[in-house]
C-alpha cells in the first residue's frame, strides 16, 4: 500500500519532524507500506515553506519598527536567503519521505487540459461548486495511476469535501465511478482525514511499551521528570482559541494568549504506543494540567468583566489585569486555567526514558 498525503497535512508540521510524522517515515522503514510524494505536493509545500518564512520575516520586522519607536533597541535583522532556504527545503522534504527506498516521487499525472476541463465543467469531484479543483484533480490522477500499478492508495486529506461521499469518510460517487472506470477496487482507495486516523488504522500497538509506561508514571521520579519536560514545553506556548473558553462568557476577545507556568501535573495517562523500530515507541499520553495564562484584551472589554464581578456575588473574577496600559488599546491580565493535552513522546525501553516531547493537541477541561 502507498500512502499519499496531501499538502494540508503536511502544512501542520513544515518541520517534518513532529512525533506523527516521525512514526510515519519509521513504519515506513519498516516495510509497513510505502509513500508517495506528488510532484504537485511538493511544489505546494515548498510553496507554504516560502510564504511562511515571507510571513514570519514581514511580522519580525513589523515587531522590529514597533519596538524601535518605544526606544527599545533592536538588533538589525539579518539578511536571509529565501529562495536559497527554499530550495534547501525541497531537498530536504525529498529526503525525508523519499529517504531509504521507502518513499517515491509522483511525477505530473499524464492528463490532457481538455479531459480536466470536461471534468471542471461538469463539477465532477474533485472539482467542486465553482469549478475549483485543479490540484486535487492532478492529486487523484496520480491515485489512478499507482492504482493502475496494482498499488491501493491511502489517501489522506484535509480536503474531505472534495473528495468524499456525504458521510465524510468513503469516496464520493464521481470518484469511485472513476476508479471502477480504470479498473480499481471500491476499496483500493483508502481516505482518512489526518495523519492521526490513518496511523491509529494501520500501526499496530506496542503493547508491551504501552505497560511499561503505565507502570513508570506511577512512580514519582517519572511523573516529575516529565513534569518538568512539560513545564519546558509550554513555558510561552500559545493558547490555541479551544483553550479560550474562559474568556468567552464575558465578551473577551483575547488578541493574544499564552502560557506562562506549570503550576501543576494533576493526572497523566499513556493511551497508546507504537514501534519506531528497535526497541523505541511512540507513545501518547493525556493529560491534564493546571497553569497560568497571559493574554492580552481590549481595555473596554477587562475593564466590563471586571465590574461585572464586582456587582456579583463572586469577590474576584477569574483573572487579574496586571498591566491596565499595556498599550493605547490593551490590557494585560492573567489566569489560572485547568487544561487538557494530548501529549506524544518518545519512549527509549533500554533506558527507561521519556523524551521528545511534544504537544499535539490542547483543550480547556
Amino acid at each position: 500500500m502507498k500512502v499519499l498525503l496531501d499538502s494540508n497535512i503536511y502544512k501542520h508540521d513544515l518541520t517534518l519532524d513532529g512525533a506523527k510524522f516521525r512514526l510515519l517515515v519509521s513504519q515506513a522503514a519498516q516495510g509497513r507500506f510505502g509513500l508517495a510524494l506528488p510532484e504537485v505536493v511538493a511544489r505546494e509545500v515548498t510553496a507554504l515553506y516560502h510564504r511562511e518564512i515571507e510571513t514570519k520575516l514581514r511580522e519580525l520586522g513589523k515587531a522590529s519598527r514597533r519596538l524601535r519607536s518605544l526606544r527599545v533597541p533592536v538588533a538589525e535583522q539579518e539578511l536571509i536567503d529565501i529562495e536559497g532556504k527554499t530550495a534547501s527545503f525541497r531537498e530536504y522534504l525529498e529526503s525525508k519521505v523519499l529517504g531509504d527506498g521507502a518513499g517515491e516521487l509522483v511525477g505530473l499525472p499524464d492528463i490532457s487540459h481538455d479531459a480536466l476541463i470536461d471534468k471542471a465543467v461538469g463539477r465532477r469531484r474533485p472539482f467542486g461548486g465553482k469549478g475549483s479543483g485543479y490540484r486535487d484533480a492532478l492529486i487523484w490522477q496520480n491515485v489512478i495511476a499507482l492504482i493502475q500499478g496494482n498499488e491501493a492508495v491511502a489517501l489522506v486529506t484535509d480536503n474531505y469535501k472534495d473528495f468524499a461521499a456525504t458521510d465524510g469518510r468513503s469516496l464520493h460517487d464521481d470518484l469511485l465511478a472513476e476508479l471502477k472506470h480504470a479498473g480499481g477496487a471500491p476499496d483500493s482507495v483508502l481516505l482518512y482525514r489526518d495523519l492521526d486516523s490513518f496511523l491509529k488504522a494501520w500501526v499496530p500497538v506496542e503493547e508491551a511499551a504501552l505497560h511499561r509506561v503505565r507502570e513508570l508514571l506511577g512512580e514519582e521520579f517519572t511523573r516529575a521528570q516529565l513534569e518538568n519536560a512539560l513545564a519546558t514545553v509550554l513555558a510561552q506556548l500559545a493558547l490555541p482559541d479551544e483553550g479560550r473558553g474562559f474568556l468567552t462568557g464575558f465578551n473577551i476577545d483575547s488578541e493574544g494568549a499564552w502560557i506562562e507556568t506549570l503550576d501543576s501535573l494533576e493526572s497523566v495517562e499513556a493511551t497508546s504506543a507504537y514501534s519506531l523500530g528497535g526497541e523505541d515507541a511512540s507513545v501518547e499520553l493525556s493529560a491534564d494540567v493546571a497553569v497560568t495564562v497571559d493574554f492580552l484584551a481590549h481595555k473596554g472589554d477587562l475593564y466590563s468583566a471586571e465590574r461585572m464581578y464586582d456587582l456579583g456575588d463572586e469577590i474576584d473574577p477569574p483573572f487579574r489585569i496586571y498591566d491596565y496600559d499595556f498599550n493605547e488599546s490593551m490590557a494585560a491580565a492573567e489566569a489560572t486555567l485547568d487544561l487538557s493535552l494530548t501529549v506524544q513522546a518518545t519512549f527509549h525501553a533500554e533506558a527507561e526514558e521519556l523524551d521528545d516531547i511534544e504537544i499535539t493537541d490542547i483543550e480547556q477541561a
